[in-house]
């Protein structure tokens, strides 16, 4: 019987310093490479380093009020804005497809949108180039050319780049819209310090396990005439 709780103690410790010192794997979160602008970046790569789908299956569709033919769809921070020849500029949960804002041009939009720093940027053939807040589909400001707008917009470095069938290519200033505040992380126990914690915790039921075993021992000495060596603790 002592044998018998000897070894339950020892297998207790053996399985408490696996789980104090075994590496713990956390789940990690993946990072999504989202689609800006027209074909992903400002060179063009057409290429996305995110997980793309293993079927066709349908996951959601949205019906404008005219054909969707030539503005390509931007998307950032799970949500997805297109143009319409509509006229209106649309901004959809790109999980579900739920509609979020429509922001109404006064022609086409076949120009694709471009997205930076909460801002949406996109031409319409009204002759009118427009920034909207990405959030809530609120004018940031507009500019006026002399012809369409079907060309898609380019945000480098602070400045949006766009041109139009006037002849002309146009730089502006970026705006900066301010977003939500991220909520704030729980604050974390760092690892070590719980390790050592369980290790000590351990450490004092196996040191009371054994100082137990030795009271009965003497008890029993006291008791018997019989020797006892150390070897019949374990």
């Amino acid at each position: 019987m002592k044998r018998l709780f000897s070894g339950f103690l020892l297998g207790l410790l053996c399985l408490s310093m696996f789980f104090v010192f075994a590496p713990k794997v956390g789940a990690q979160q993946s990072t999504v490479d989202w689609w800006p602008t027209f074909r992903h970046d400002l060179i063009h790569t057409s290429s996305s380093t995110s997980t793309a789908p293993l079927t066709n299956q349908v996951l959601w569709n949205y019906t404008t009020g005219d054909s969707v033919a030539y503005s390509s769809p931007a998307i950032l921070n799970g949500v997805v804005y297109v143009g319409s020849n509509d006229h209106y500029v649309y901004a959809l949960n790109a999980a579900t497809g739920t509609y979020i804002w429509s922001y109404k041009t006064g022609s086409s939009v076949d120009s694709s949108p471009a997205v930076a720093d909460g801002v949406v940027y996109v031409g319409s053939d009204d002759n009118n180039i427009y920034a909207l807040n990405a959030t809530t589909g609120n004018t940031v400001w507009t500019y006026g050319t002399t012809n369409i707008v079907d060309s898609s917009p380019a945000v480098a470095n602070g400045v949006v780049y766009i041109g139009s069938t006037d002849h002309n290519v146009y730089a502006f200033g970026a705006v900066t819209v301010a977003q939500p505040s991220p909520p704030v992380p729980s604050p974390t126990v760092p690892e070590f310090p719980s390790q050592a914690l369980a290790f000590s915790l351990v450490a004092v039921m196996v040191c009371a396990a054994f100082a137990l075993i030795a009271k009965r021992k003497a008890h029993n000495r006291k008791n018997s005439p019989t020797f006892t060596s150390c070897a019949s603790f374990l």
